[in-house]
């Protein structure tokens, strides 16, 4: 009987994590942005153990001019975005703030730029917006054969 609480605890973990693990579905998949000269795309998938995977590709006349690995991860007790980008020495971690069944909200206020991160999908669009105090980047992908 000691074990039940320690038991019950876990049970109860185990189900708010998978939970908050379904929230991100909407994000599964490939998400693109073609202006004519350069193609911007992002791919997410849910990996076994509950964490999500992506990446990100800026490409202009053929050559790939930007790359970043993304994941959305659960760490302690908060769910977290992270990008890692060639030009930080390491990973930069975003707590999410705020998710729901369509949007999550990432924010790091020691981090240059962006300190701020929003993604919310909007009609089969996926609205991206990074920000920190008096700059924003609004960025929006479809998904790719769509026309918008």
């Amino acid at each position: 009987m000691k074990w039940f609480p320690l038991l019950l605890g876990f049970f109860i973990c185990t189900i708010a994590v998978g939970q908050s693990t379904d929230s991100f579905n909407w994000l599964q998949g490939r998400w693109v942005i073609n202006s004519g000269k350069i193609v911007t795309f992002e791919t997410w998938h849910k990996s076994e153990d509950g964490s999500w995977a992506g990446e990100g590709h800026r490409i202009k006349k053929g050559d790939t001019v930007f790359t970043e690995k993304l994941a959305i991860v659960f760490k302690n007790t908060d769910w977290y975005y992270v990008a890692d980008v060639a030009h930080n020495a390491e990973p930069v971690y975003f707590k999410i703030t705020q998710f729901g069944s369509d949007y999550f909200v990432a924010e790091n206020s020691k981090h240059d730029f962006p300190q701020k991160i929003e993604y919310r999908l909007s009609e089969s669009k996926l609205e991206v917006v990074i920000s920190a105090a008096n700059k924003k980047i609004p960025f929006t992908f479809s998904r790719p054969g769509l026309k918008f």
